[in-house]
């Protein structure tokens, strides 16, 4: 008659002992015979006695906590780093923008492997989006690509954003307290929005401006105790004093001088005589375009 081998279950721990820091006894099948499962307990019951007491296992357990906070740490601090880079060219006998695309891009793979962005800027330089931490160190390093000497630097406003929080306990913390206790969750800056009081100083409002370092702002950042929701901050318009237009500086734009006062072009509202001149006509014309319109107006009704 063929012996019939006995098959185990998976690893179960037992008398009372915390799986993972204690070997675990491989349990029968119901069926297998009381003879081998008996002396499969007496073999490991030998083991047992053979090991220290809790009080390693106690201690490997709490060594092992505390490298899972360490790694959660680390993990913390590897989210917050530089996405953007700008390259730009050392040598003017040598610029990147005279490289060949298919030499460029091997050259950066050899150097960070495969890259999330790389598109070319108006004034020749280049412009990388990183994807890890390990990108981003390797990038800030870099000082020759494809024979060419560059400099790599982060992106002055794509690493960064804002966002604005409502957060009364803060008002009478210090500003370096508040950064350094949020300085994990990629906070670098705050400022704190204050508004003129009726005897004419400046009052502290709750409302405070953060600035993270991370191309998104968090729905939440966490303050102590507090979880405080993070909205969008939404700055000013941008308006040039040049041609009057919104959505660019006076260094960037492209159009005629516009007069601010009469909206003409070709003058300014800095010259006196042009602004006294604007007046005098704005002070003709709008009285008899009233008079028109009334007029107008009248003549519309009589029908």
């Amino acid at each position: 008659m063929l012996s019939r081998k006995p098959s185990y279950r998976n690893p179960v721990s037992l008398m009372g002992e915390t799986p993972g820091f204690s070997p675990l006894y491989p349990m029968p099948f119901v069926g297998t015979p009381w003879r081998v499962g008996s002396r499969v307990i007496e073999f490991y019951s030998s083991i047992m006695a053979s090991l220290p007491s809790d009080t390693g296992s106690t201690s490997r357990k709490r060594s092992c906590i505390e490298l899972d906070y360490e790694n959660h740490d680390n993990d913390r601090v590897d989210r917050h780093y530089d996405r953007w880079f700008v390259f730009q060219y050392v040598d003017s006998d040598h610029p990147m923008s005279k490289l060949s695309p298919f030499l460029l891009s091997k050259a950066i793979k050899s150097a960070v492997w495969t890259v999330k962005t790389l598109r070319r800027l108006r004034n020749g330089d280049f412009l990388l989006e990183v994807s890890s931490a390990l990108q981003s160190r390797i990038v800030n390093k870099l000082d020759n690509l494809a024979g060419c000497p560059v400099t790599a630097c982060p992106h002055r406003t794509l690493n960064t954003c804002k966002g604005v929080i409502w957060c009364a306990p803060l008002v009478d913390c210090d500003k370096e307290e508040i950064i350094s206790e949020l300085k994990p969750q990629g906070v670098s800056d705050i400022m704190n929005i204050s508004v003129r009081d009726d005897s004419g100083g400046r009052r502290n409002t709750n409302t405070f401006i953060v600035t993270f370092k991370a191309p998104t702002t968090p729905r939440h950042l966490h303050v102590g105790y507090l979880r405080v929701p993070v909205s969008i901050y939404i700055p000013n318009p941008l308006r040039c004093f040049k041609c009057q237009k919104f959505g660019h500086g006076k260094n960037a734009c492209r159009g005629r001088e516009t007069c601010a006062t009469c909206s003409e072009v070709g003058h300014s509202n800095n010259n006196v005589q042009m602004r006294q001149s604007a007046r005098t006509v704005l002070a003709v014309t709008l009285p008899s375009a009233k008079a028109a319109l009334n007029g107008s107006l009248r003549k519309g009704f009589s029908k």
